[in-house]
């Protein structure tokens, strides 16, 4: 009978491991299939049938084809409010133009380059005062056409002002701008790593009153004096310790003799006790050294920092491609809801395709979303220092990846209304705007595949120790690797700048 309720008490124990891991799969399936259908639902268009001109029924196309030769220029301004579609603030921007390119494919991308920011024009003089920001235009013109010459026709045609917001000027002419500059203030921010080079450097990159010197004071050497030779030479007490007492320790195993009972005593009665008083002076003076940095720290502190203007590290100039013909008898295609607040309650607004005629503008934006705060650089009130310079490229990415991006964008929205800082989000952000979707979505996939097996790992690990008062049949390799994988996670957390320590 005993042995018939062990056989009882197993089955039973293999039903519900069976019937936790179908519930756990069928978790999973179930979220990952409710969200692909939710996206179709929301995101799918109807496409453009192969009779539509037999029918007579009309097809939005995209304003360019892909391969097609356009041309991109970016400008720089001071002013906020410029009306950038009229001739005058054309020949404004002119003034101070960033970079250009011609005859490039539609659907190119541009690798990345190193662009100068001229801000030594004098009409861009106040962004280093810190008495304006610095605006960012740019332009994406059919190839073969002047941008005066697109943009003076399409001003004959007076297309709306919602066009113009969203950047489509005429069927040639697309726009987008972005500001290059934000204003932040000075703050301190101590760097950290296994290496032991500690430092605390300002958003400008320089130590703040050398303050790197407390952590490189262990490695600065003594200088002593040689009687009646007047020698000074440097010795490090440290590591002199440890040889010297390596020597000794060695010098044991000699044949006993007179020289070497001499060195040993040499070695006990003279150099280890010197060695220890020139270490003793080393620490005493790296601990009034470190009284006095954080005096100078303090004292830093209580200073109102300045509020400087910073300029952005990277110009990525993303555009969405979408080759696609769709039914025009619907919708344009949503691409993304918009969310607001009003009165504190948030309200979705649906984002779709800006229309023009029979054609669809692709989205074309300045992405500065994923660039951390503490990556802006300060800039110097000093208006004869040289041009800065950033670094540009134009990024391809598809229309799923876009929509799913801007989705996620806009749904952080709620975080900030929460009173979330944009730096608080640094992290997460680096984490989803660094990747390219499939690898996201394999991220994803992976990590609640890991959540799954650490359930499951739990579960067995309950039921291994159940009823159990010792730990036969664990194995001790898989204790020592677990404890490994432990401290290397500690290590690289501990490594890691900004986390809290």
């Amino acid at each position: 009978s005993a042995t018939s309720g062990k056989v009882e008490q197993q089955t039973v124990d293999t039903m519900v491991e069976n019937t936790f891991s179908w519930i756990l799969g069928g978790a999973f399936v179930w979220f990952v299939a409710s969200s692909v259908l939710t996206f179709y639902r929301m995101f799918h268009s109807p496409r453009c049938p192969s009779t539509a001109e037999a029918d007579g029924n009309a097809c939005l196309r995209p304003l360019f084809k892909k391969g097609e030769l356009v041309d991109a220029y970016m400008y720089l301004t001071t002013d906020p409010k410029l009306r950038w579609w009229t001739a005058e603030a054309l020949e404004e921007l002119q003034r101070a133009p960033l970079w250009n390119t011609s005859a490039l494919p539609y659907g190119t991308p541009v690798p990345p380059e190193l662009v100068n920011v001229p801000l030594s024009l004098e009409s861009l003089h106040g962004v280093r005062r810190n008495e304006s920001m610095l605006h960012l235009h740019c332009f994406m013109v059919r190839g073969g056409l002047q941008l005066a010459d697109a943009m003076n026709r399409a001003s004959s045609v007076q297309p709306n002002k919602a066009l113009r917001q969203r950047g489509l000027l005429s069927a040639d002419i697309l726009h987008t701008r972005a500001k290059l500059t934000r204003h932040y203030p000075n703050i301190l921010r101590r760097r950290r790593n296994l290496l032991g080079n500690s430092t605390e450097q300002t958003d400008d990159g320089d130590d703040a009153n050398g303050s790197n010197a407390t952590s490189q004071n262990e490695a600065l050497p003594i200088s002593v004096s040689v009687p009646i030779v007047g020698w000074k030479p440097q010795v490090y007490p440290k590591e002199a310790l440890y040889w010297v007492g390596s020597a000794f320790c060695l010098s044991a195993f000699l044949r006993p003799s007179l020289t070497a009972a001499g060195a040993r005593g040499g070695l006990a009665a003279v150099v280890l006790p010197w060695l220890v008083h020139l270490r003793h002076r080393q620490v005493e003076e790296r601990r009034q050294m470190q009284r006095q940095e954080a005096q100078e720290r303090m004292h830093w502190f209580e200073e109102v920092r300045p509020v400087v203007p910073h300029l952005m590290p990277v110009v990525r100039m993303s555009l969405a491609l979408d080759d696609a013909a769709y039914d025009a008898r619907y919708y344009p295609p949503l691409l993304y809801k918009e969310m607001t607040f009003t009165r504190g309650m948030p309200e979705e607004r649906e984002v779709r395709y800006a229309v023009i005629g029979r054609h669809y503008a692709p989205p074309l934006a300045i992405d500065h979303f994923g660039i951390h705060q503490r990556s802006w650089r300060p800039l110097e009130s000093n208006v004869s220092k040289p041009d800065p310079q950033v670094e540009l490229e134009l990024q391809i990415e598809g229309m799923i990846r876009y929509s799913v991006m801007q989705t996620i964008k806009e749904s952080w929205k709620t975080y900030i209304h929460m009173g979330f800082q944009e730096r608080d989000l640094e992290d997460m952000k680096d984490f989803l705007f660094r990747h390219p979707l499939h690898i996201l979505i394999a991220m994803q996939v992976i990590g609640f595949l890991q959540m799954t097996l650490t359930t499951l790992a739990f579960k067995n690990d309950i039921s291994f120790f159940r009823g159990r008062s010792d730990y036969a049949g664990l194995s001790s390799r898989s204790m020592a690797t677990d404890t490994l994988q432990e401290i290397i996670i500690w290590l690289y957390l501990y490594d890691f700048d900004d986390i809290s320590r």
